[in-house]
């Protein structure tokens, strides 16, 4: 599954169709439980800015994937990356709060939702001592 998933992601791309890659194929992939394959093989493509979309419900199987195998630092990595319209900004605020992934949660705040504020907030709030 490696190797076709490699291949599917190549041609996809290769032909603008990132659409069939995380609709049918990804169905495909996951109808013999086999999309974590295609998950991981996303990921440098997502860091080379080469797939900067994904659908919410690929994104949540994204960081469940990493979650389980507690990797979570490779999905900070990747949200960095995506265009952060195409995601689910709750879940993702809320896993990089659950998890610690600072960057990812700035670039959500900042990105994602223009606060500009509320992170430094959150970081004043770590750092404060408390009485």
């Amino acid at each position: 599954y490696i190797l076709m998933g490699g291949v599917c992601i190549d041609f996809t791309l290769g032909i603008g169709r990132l659409d069939m890659l995380l609709g049918p194929i990804y169905d495909q992939f996951a109808r013999v439980s086999q999309q974590g394959v295609l998950l991981e093989l996303l990921e440098p493509y997502i860091i080379d800015d080469r797939v900067v979309h994904l659908s919410p419900e690929i994104m949540k199987a994204f960081v469940e994937r990493y979650q389980t195998e507690e990797e979570l630092r490779r999905v900070e990595t990747c949200i960095l990356h995506l265009d952060l319209a195409s995601l689910d900004i709750n879940m993702a605020v809320r896993v990089c709060t659950e998890h610690q992934l600072v960057s990812a949660l700035i670039c959500v705040y900042n990105r994602g939702l223009h606060d500009y504020t509320t992170p430094i907030d959150l970081l004043l709030t770590a750092i404060t001592p408390r009485a």
